[in-house]
């Protein structure tokens, strides 16, 4: 419900429910960092449920892929 909820918000490019220390990762655009943090802390901090955070900076992208198409050895 809570990746749900953020995955409706704008900012949120895409969200995963992924395994590991962490529940979800988030790829999120802003004109500026103090967007990112205003965002984190004003937003995703004040969801219950959500106990911390944890943000970093990507500089550029070397790399940005539109969809792919994936088939299965079972989907054959």
């Amino acid at each position: 419900q809570i990746a749900e909820r953020i995955s409706e918000m704008p900012l949120v490019q895409e969200a995963f429910v992924i395994n590991g220390e962490w529940d979800i990762l988030l790829k999120v655009r802003a004109v500026s960092t103090r967007e990112v943090g205003e965002f984190v802390f004003e937003q995703i901090r004040e969801i219950p449920g959500v106990d911390k955070t944890l943000t970093f900076e990507s500089f550029y992208s070397t790399k940005e892929a539109g969809a792919i198409f994936l088939t299965s050895e079972a989907g054959k």
